[in-house]
């Protein structure tokens, strides 16, 4: 949380200015360009339409970048929606459904998208709270489908781990490179790569996970695992592609190394959910 003192700028708007020592440059920075970049002339341009009064006390506002191209959106005060993630102060269990005051909050934890919004969005969410501000910006999109990808990349694993325990190769080797391709693109989806949010070839997915790679963005294992897979692949599911070159030690060692690209991506959505 940042407090500081309030004042005045131009078309009465009235805002605080950040001057919390505990808070790092980069957060107060980022804060200051939200406002000047987005929020003041949006309320100057609605202060200009006579949708909002002069002054306007500006307790909250929300910025919502869309992955599709889609202008953004900008909401003030109380047509914010977010989910606050909180630690409440020892002592404080108030029932479900009941509401939950500023006083009883140690901490604000993180700050969420409701589900009424695109779960692929960016966002940036602040909120008066007291003398200060509590907000959270997270920049990464398509989360929600990337999520998609690896629940479904995750079905397939557990198939190719029970085909494996049973000795079938061939059937693991063949859900494993569908599972493994699934969760390359949740990973891409997450580095930015907007085409994958289309319909996309094997080839396709294969370019750009290795190109990520050149930019160090995936793993040196984790990308051998998927090539070797999408070598096996075939093998694995027609009799006419030649013998099927791989054991059970190595098909293990492919499965650990998709898992951990899995993982990979759970840590990147769970370091923007909190």
């Amino acid at each position: 949380m940042v407090g500081g003192e309030e004042f005045r700028c131009g078309g009465g708007i009235r805002l605080r200015r950040m001057a919390d020592e505990n808070v790092q440059n980069f957060e107060v920075k980022a804060f200051q360009q939200f406002m000047e970049l987005f929020v003041v002339p949006e309320l100057k341009r609605r202060q200009e339409a006579g949708t909002l009064p002069k002054p306007v006390e500006l307790t909250a506002f929300q910025i919502i970048w869309f992955p599709d191209g889609r202008e953004r959106l900008i909401r003030i005060n109380e047509e914010v929606r977010a989910h606050l993630v909180v630690k409440l102060k020892d002592g404080t269990e108030p029932a479900l459904g009941t509401t939950v005051f500023w006083d009883d909050v140690e901490q604000v934890q993180g700050i969420r998208l409701t589900d009424d919004d695109d779960a692929d969005c960016g966002h940036a969410t602040y909120i008066r709270a007291g003398k200060g501000w509590v907000g959270q910006w997270d920049a990464i999109y398509n989360k929600g489908t990337a999520r998609k990808h690896l629940e479904r990349g995750d079905e397939f694993l557990h198939v190719a781990e029970h085909a494996i325990n049973n000795g079938k190769l061939a059937p693991c080797i063949d859900n494993l490179f569908s599972a493994a391709e699934l969760i390359a693109k949740a990973n891409l989806l997450l580095l930015f790569e907007f085409r994958m949010r289309e319909k996309s070839s094997h080839k396709g997915v294969a370019n750009r996970l290795n190109y990520q790679f050149h930019l160090g963005n995936i793993e040196q294992d984790r990308r051998d695992a998927f090539n070797r897979l999408a070598a096996l692949r075939y093998p694995a599911r027609y009799l006419d592609a030649g013998a099927l070159a791989v054991d059970e030690t190595e098909a293990q060692e492919l499965l650990t190394a998709i898992k951990a690209l899995r993982d990979d991506a759970l840590r990147w959505l769970k370091n923007f959910e909190m």
